[in-house]
This record gives C-alpha cells, structure tokens and sequence, in this order.
C-alpha cells in the first residue's frame, strides 16, 4: 500500500503537470476566427438566401423590360412598306427594322414640309398684310410658325399685278442678303403679287423693288406699286393700303415702273390739296357723323375732279381721298376690305368711283348694330358655319363676327350660350372629332389627317391628343382598328 501510494502521487504530479504544460499551449495559442462566423452565418442563412433571390428576381425583372421596350418600339414605329415583318422572338431584328422605318418616315414627312412650308408662309404674311392679327403674342406664335424672321427696322410692301410670274416665286425662298430681306406674297383673287422688304436704314427700297420688278415681270410694262415705308409690323397694313391707293391712281411711265404713293398737302404738281377738309372726313369717319363725312367728301372729291389731269403722274389729291377712306374702313372692321378694293380697281369712270366711296361712307358711319339676342335660327346658322370652317387653320372668332355682322365679344357670349362651351373648344372638339374617325376609318397618313384638320405643329397636336384621349394618334389607330378587325372577323 505505501509502495503503490508514492508511486500514484507521483503519477498525479506527472499528469497535474502535464495538464498545466497543455493550458499553458493553449493560452498562448491565437483564437480561431472561424467558429464565430460559422455560428454567424447559420444565424442569418435566411437573409442571404433572400438577398439572392430577389437579385435573381431583379435581373429576370430587368431582362423582361427591356425586350418589352424593344418590342413596343418595333410596335409603334411602322414596319417599312412592303416589308414582312420579323419573325417572332428576333426583338434586335425588330428594332433595327423599327429604326430604319422611323428614319425613312423623317425623311419623308422634311420633303413633305419643304414643299408644305411655302403655303403656310403665303398664309400668314397675308394675313400680317391685311391686318388680321395684329397683337404680339399671335403675329409671333404665327412668324415662328411660318419661319419667317425679321432683323431689320423698316418694312416696306410693293405690289405687281403678274400673276403667271408671282405664282412661281411663292415656292421660292425668301431673298436674304445682309442688310435686307425680301419675302413674297401671292393673292390668287386678284393674281396680285405682293413684295414684302425688310430692310436697313442704310439699304435704299427703290433699288430693290427696281431689281425684284425686273426679275419678276413677264414684259417690260408691267409696274410695282408701293407704300410708304412703316417701322411696325403693326401697320403693314397702312403700307398696303397705301400700295393698292397708287395702283389706282398711279400712272407710271415706262421709263418709272416703280411707283411709290406719296402724300402732299402743298400746291404743286397734282392741284391744291383741303387740308381743312381732310381733317374734317377723318374725324366724321372716326366719330361716326354722317352728314360732315359726306360734306367734308364732295367738297375732296369734287376738288379732286377739278385738278385732275391725264398727264400728271400722280392725282395727289384723289389718291388722298381714297386713301382715307381705306384706312377708316380697316380701323372699323380691323382687316382690310379686299370687296372693296377689288371694286376701286375696277372703276370706270369717275361716277363710278364716286358711288363706291359714298356707300363705303354712308355704310362707315351708320349706328352700331344693336347687340339684341339673336333668333334661334341664327344659333344654328352660326354652328354650321363653324362646322364648314373649322379644318382651317387661320379660323378665328373674327370670321364668324364679320361673317353674321356681330361685334367679336357678343359673338363670343352668343357662341358659348348657344354650344354650352367656348368658341376655341368648340372648335377644338370638332377637329378632334374628324381627327379620330380619320384615324378609325382610313389608312392616310397621320401627318396628312393632322394638318387636313387645322394643326401644321404636329409635335404639339400629339401631346394633345394624348392629353385628351389618353394615346398616341398612332397608338389610337392600332386600338381601334385592330378591334374593328376583330369585329368584322366576328361577323363572319
């Protein structure tokens, strides 16, 4: 027993040592990062496996809307003419075809406004000369329409009676040069050409309506008539009338083919001038007073007759007195009355000219009509009339005011009271309206229906129709003419 004893205590010495060797080891042995990150990741296998399906998700998500985009492009865009369209699947294919459509589209609808672009400038210059539009918001909304440009101050117009010549220039560009630029306007009522320059102060107009005469007449008599120059956009109208006043009393020679109206009030070449009188015919005109206006009248006209002679080459006096009566005619009715005009230029005789002028007199100064409301007819006299003339572009409340004799602001009241809604929505519904069956019913070009119907922005009339009815034009056609077909196959 004593023996054994030593001996175990000896072996618990040994391994009491042994354990203290093994703790020693392991204390100065570094910790094993592993264990944590194992535990760590058993405790959160279920956000990364969530973090990798919703990436899967994402990708497949994205993959899917991007081939969706290629397809409603290829969609949209229409296929060429005569094209078969792509097999199925192919979206690259699809929209390499898309694209080259949509270019050759481009292409067509530029060569189409090139030869368009021409009409709508005519248009509005016109309607810039006549004294249609006259506040700034429109006569820009309509330049920046047309492409037209004025840099210079000073604007003078000049008129050639040459139809077959003046009917080319209308497809022409305007002239520009660096100190001047020249537009032309052409009036198929009367094939009357007319020359609008815009110029420095430094240009000399005569020079270039000498110039633009020459290249322009057919033969060597024909003359150009012009106003005196204007420094506002706003009295192009002033320069016209005054333009159309020497065509009537203008007798140039062959040696002076241009012919400017100019305004005398002395003794010389002409006769005497009434400048009392003159006075006194624009203020009867302007406040309505018969009776003064016809006796300050015969009192010019009769003066006018007594100083004539054949030979002058201006009748001051009655180039005056029509002059007048032009003017106060357009600050009555704001645009220039081509009836009227037409008749003075057609004048025979002296008795002729001068019952024109009296009933253009008696009609300037007669009472106002009486805004009353109008029977019931007229409310549908007055829709029609809208309906016939609301694809025009230039359509305005003004044409309907002068068409039914009405003052603008009663016409205005009478159209909202008569349609339930304005005059610019009417419209505007009307043209949609057409718009919308064109596009349900036929196969033209949407650019043709559009500008058919009173748009040449074709950009803007798409966002607007968008707004309206909630698509494209294009996409409103493939709607409804797919379901169409689809009904037509049900039938069957």
């Amino acid at each position: 027993m004593e023996a054994r004893e030593p001996a175990e205590q000896a072996a618990r010495d040994d391994g009491g040592g042994q354990r203290q060797s093994i703790q020693g080891a392991v204390r100065h042995d570094p910790a094993s990062p592993w264990p944590p990150l194992m535990s760590w990741l058993l405790n959160y296998w279920w956000l990364f496996t969530g973090l990798l399906l919703a990436g899967g998700i994402l990708i497949w998500y994205l993959g899917r809307r991007q081939y969706a985009g290629i397809k409603q492009l290829a969609a949209v865009v229409p296929q060429p003419t005569g094209q078969a369209p792509a097999p199925a699947g192919s979206e690259i294919v699809q929209l390499e075809s898309a694209i080259k459509a949509y270019v050759a589209n481009h292409q067509a609808t530029v060569a189409q406004e090139r030869v368009r672009l021409p009409l709508v400038r005519n248009q509005v210059l016109q309607m810039l000369i006549s004294g249609r539009v006259s506040d700034d918001i429109t006569v820009n909304r309509l330049l920046h329409l047309a492409q037209v440009s004025f840099f210079h101050p000073n604007y003078l117009i000049g008129i050639m009676v040459d139809g077959p010549a003046v009917d080319d220039q209308v497809l022409a560009a305007p002239v520009v040069a660096d100190s001047y630029m020249v537009y032309f306007v052409h009036r198929t009522s009367r094939a009357e050409g007319i020359v609008l320059i815009n110029y420095d102060r430094a240009v000399d107009p005569r020079v270039i309506l000498r110039q633009v005469r020459d290249e322009l007449a057919v033969n060597s008599r024909s003359a150009m008539f012009a106003g005196r120059p204007v420094t506002e956009l706003a009295s192009l109208h002033d320069a016209y009338i005054e333009a159309v006043t020497a065509q009537m009393t203008n007798q140039p020679t062959t040696a002076n083919l241009v012919s400017f109206y100019t305004v005398r009030h002395d003794a010389g070449e002409g006769g005497p001038f009434d400048m009392d009188n003159e006075l006194k015919l624009s203020n009867a005109l302007a406040q309505g007073n018969a009776a003064m206006a016809r006796e300050a009248f015969e009192a010019l006209f009769n003066l006018a007759i007594q100083n004539y002679r054949p030979d002058t080459a201006i009748d001051f006096p009655m180039a005056n007195l029509i002059s007048e009566v032009l003017k106060a005619d357009y600050r009555k009715y704001h645009q220039v009355n081509e009836e009227l005009v037409e008749k003075l230029l057609n004048v025979m005789s002296f008795s002729e000219l001068h019952t024109i002028l009296v009933e253009t007199i008696q009609k300037l100064t007669a009472p106002p009509i009486d805004d009353t409301p109008a029977p019931a007819d007229l409310g549908a006299a007055m829709r029609a009339y809208i309906s016939q003339n609301a694809s025009s572009p230039t359509f305005s409340l003004v044409d309907v005011a002068e068409k039914f004799d009405l003052s603008v602001p009663y016409t205005s009241r009478f159209v909202k009271e008569t349609t339930g809604i304005t005059f610019t929505t009417f419209v505007q519904e009307l043209r949609m309206a057409r718009i919308r069956t064109a596009l349900e019913q036929t196969k033209a070009p949407i650019k043709d229906i559009v500008t058919a119907n009173g748009y040449y922005d074709v950009a803007n009339f798409t966002r607007k129709f968008k707004k309206i009815n909630g698509v494209t034009p294009t996409q409103y056609r493939q709607l409804h003419q797919r379901a169409g077909s689809k009904d037509d196959d049900a039938i069957l």
